[in-house]
């Protein structure tokens, strides 16, 4: 596996890691604005992926931290995800574009031609 998808794959499980301990969190340190488990779990979700539908939001101060923590972290992962993954596909296009050997495609491509050419010549 390229070392992008690796890093892609470690980034979204960070993402998910980070959500639960911020709904862990929630729900025991500021129980008065997360009472239960789902409610929490969904305030983190919405609150790491920027939406922020605002139907659960924390009102003490406890919450508030928390919830302002997760959403650094949140931007932080979405805006390093972003950019693992143009810097993956501008690796591939240069890749193609330079007609770099190790690329599958092109190797696929190459193979078909010769074939191709062994069948006019006959």
């Amino acid at each position: 596996m390229p070392p992008a998808r690796r890093l892609i794959g470690l980034l979204v499980l960070m993402i998910v890691a980070a959500s639960a301990v911020a709904a862990a969190l929630a729900h025991w340190l500021a129980d008065d604005d997360f009472p239960t488990w789902g409610i929490s779990v969904w305030w983190a979700i919405q609150t790491v992926t920027t939406v922020g539908y605002g139907d659960v939001t924390p009102k003490t101060s406890t919450g508030r931290f928390i919830a302002g923590s997760l959403m650094v972290v949140g931007y932080a992962f979405v805006s390093i995800l972003t950019a693992a993954v143009a810097a993956s596909w501008m690796t591939r296009f240069r890749a193609r574009r330079r007609g770099d050997p190790e690329d599958p495609v092109r190797a696929a491509l190459e193979r078909i031609e010769q074939r191709l050419e062994r069948l006019e010549n006959g």
